[in-house]
């Protein structure tokens, strides 16, 4: 296996191979330190010993001739002292520091005497006795010796001044060494290191490389070398039963991830469909959480209620019940929302409904029916809202419908009941038998009559104008046809016709368009008591909206009626006249509506009070 991969700053082998070299490289640095320390205050030491020593040459050598004043033999022993080595200059004082004499070692050459004073001012120790010091004047790296020259009595001082250069090479020279040492010391103990961290680097590599697949979770096992150390050849098992493993564990993983894709498929199915069922539909639908929080609303309960669905959403139960209640008709008498989510312990049942009586953002009624979930989940309540708006108002209708009906019917049945039973029970003379029975025939007349109007408008409802016979024909012509039928009640003018010209062609049912100019010239006589005419002009007209379309106008000079009556004329059993005094049902124009209704035409109907009634009615025209 190469070496130089291994020497990679971050890897294993590069981490330990320089930590190793930086223990090394500290260890012999401290060393070389120790050993410089050592050997230079070894060193530094002698030569204080041999200052000292060539000083007490000096003092000894020149007790005899400082006092006997042999100045010659004195030169000659500081010349011959100044010879030894690494002495730089002998100085000889007398006891009051005058210098006697002066021998000077130069760096090449024989020492040689001075007789000019040595610069600066030497001061002796102040104690008779030996010193040693290492001195920075006249020279750095010097070192001076002091010793006392006596006999009996202190005749003078010699001082000793030697050059530490030999020391310097010394300490230079421990360095290389050191450094040397500390070189050989590194380059061997990284190449033991690389060589008994060959064979497990190689398997933690191998080991390393298999790790880094087995994010692939194929399988793939290691060839273990047998007679290995035991720690990676346990590692090795260890990452063959990881892989095994892992194997097992992707095959069981992309069968769930498969089943979970499904799953995930089919949720986003059932969520698609029921997010478009809430949106579709036109019921409002709330949710809550446990907390009692809106979690949604649908378009429709902002349509029903006008509060924005994104702002609902957010709201505490109690926020949005104040909301309703500022919208309700009637706000004191609503109990609130709680009544709609008492739920029967244990089960998933729905509240009780009610209705909720709207006043804005326009008037209406609402059946509010709340769901309480017996589980605890992220959605434990909702609010259904069903705008039944129509079918109170149906309901209603058909309530009025029945007691108007039912009284219609009283009316003349009373009538025939008791002319009946006075005929039955009691006896009277022929022209009052005649009254009463006429009375009978007349109320049995309008029973008929309201029971036909009935009939008709029963059958027309349920059938939705299938049982209608429409066939193309000339209006004009129908119109024509039915006045000169029409029967004209007795002291009244007939019907005048106003034509349009030409022919009017239109899709319809003979008998169904008859019945209906029948009824509108029954009422425009009945409600023209005073007399006048009652005109009927045939009608033709293009609009760009609505194409081209036919009809006729009945006109009278009656009571007319006012702008309320004229809302409320279709209505069953209304009638404009409410004195009873002009006979009629009142269902006549709710039948002329649905008649006119079903060819797909138009009923338009003006009026003011005293000045008549004009009702207009539009058919499709054909080609």
């Amino acid at each position: 296996m190469p070496v130089l991969p291994c020497l990679r700053p971050r890897s294993l082998h590069g981490r330990l191979l320089g930590l190793v070299c930086l223990v090394t490289l500290l260890t012999m640095l401290a060393l070389g330190l120790h050993t410089v320390a050592a050997e230079t205050g070894l060193a530094r030491e002698g030569l204080r010993h041999q200052a000292r020593a060539v000083a007490r040459s000096v003092a000894l050598g020149s007790v005899d001739l400082l006092g006997a004043d042999q100045q010659a033999r004195l030169e000659l022993t500081l010349l011959r002292l100044a010879e030894y080595p690494d002495v730089v200059a002998i100085q000889l004082f007398d006891d009051r520091g005058a210098i006697v004499g002066q021998a000077v070692a130069d760096a090449v050459g024989p020492a040689r005497l001075v007789y000019e004073p040595p610069p600066g001012h030497w001061q002796p120790p102040p104690a008779p006795r030996p010193s040693t010091e290492l001195q920075s004047e006249p020279a750095p790296g010097r070192l001076v010796a002091w010793h006392p020259v006596e006999a009996g009595r202190l005749l003078g001082w010699a001082r000793v001044e030697m050059r530490l250069d030999r020391l310097e090479a010394l300490r230079r020279e421990v360095m290389w060494r050191t450094l040397a040492a500390t070189l050989l010391a590194l380059l061997a103990s990284g190449l033991a290191l690389l060589w008994l961290l060959r064979a497990p680097m190689r398997a933690l590599d191998e080991a390393r490389q298999f790790a880094v697949g087995l994010s692939r979770a194929d399988g793939r096992q290691l060839v273990l070398a047998a007679g290995g150390p035991v720690e990676t050849v346990e590692l090795g098992q260890a990452l063959n039963d990881a892989s095994a493993r892992l194997l097992r564990l992707r095959e069981t993983l992309a069968a769930k991830v498969a089943e979970l894709g499904l799953q995930h498929t089919a949720l986003q199915d059932s969520n698609l469909q029921l997010a478009s069922l809430f949106a579709l539909s036109p019921d409002g639908l709330v949710c809550f959480d446990a907390a009692g929080v809106v979690r949604y609303a649908n378009a429709a309960f902002s349509r029903l209620t006008g509060l924005p669905a994104e702002a609902v959403v957010g709201w505490p139960q109690d926020e949005l019940e104040a909301q309703l209640r500022m919208l309700c008709a009637e706000p004191a008498a609503w109990a609130g929302l709680a009544p709609y989510f008492a739920a029967v312990a244990g089960h998933d049942r729905p509240g009780p409904a009610a209705l909720l009586r709207l006043a804005a953002p326009r008037p209406g009624v609402l059946a509010v029916l709340g769901r309480q979930a017996a589980a605890r989940g992220s959605v434990t309540r909702w609010l259904y809202l069903r705008d039944v708006t129509h079918e109170t108002e149906v309901d209603r209708m058909k309530s009025e419908f029945l007691s108007t009906a039912a009284h219609e019917l009283r009316t003349p049945l009373a009538s025939i009941h008791g002319f009946a039973e006075l005929l039955c029970t009691r006896e009277f003379s022929a022209a009052r038998r005649q009254h009463m029975q006429a009375a009978i025939h007349r109320n049995s007349r309008v029973m008929v009559q309201i029971l036909n109007d009935l009939l008709d408008l029963s059958r027309i409802e349920a059938r939705s104008g299938s049982d209608f016979q429409r066939e193309p024909g000339d209006l004009g012509q129908l119109v024509a046809q039915t006045l000169a039928d029409q029967v004209t009640p007795p002291g009244r003018e007939p019907p005048l016709l106003l034509a349009a010209g030409g022919r009017l062609p239109a899709c319809f049912d003979t008998g169904k368009i008859t019945q209906v100019l029948g009824n509108l010239l029954g009422n425009a006589y009945k409600y023209s008591p005073q007399g006048g005419p009652v005109r009927v002009r045939l009608l033709r007209e293009t609009t760009p909206g609505r194409g081209a379309r036919v009809g006729f106008e009945v006109s009278d000079s009656g009571i007319g009626m006012t702008p309320a009556q004229v809302q409320r004329v279709f209505e069953r059993f209304y009638r404009a006249d409410p004195s009873g005094a002009i006979l009629g049902t009142g269902l006549g124009m709710s039948i002329v509506k649905e008649i006119v209704d079903h060819h797909g035409g138009e009923v338009a109907l003006a009026s003011a009070p005293g000045q008549g009634t004009r009702v207009s009615v539009w058919l499709p025209a054909a080609a």
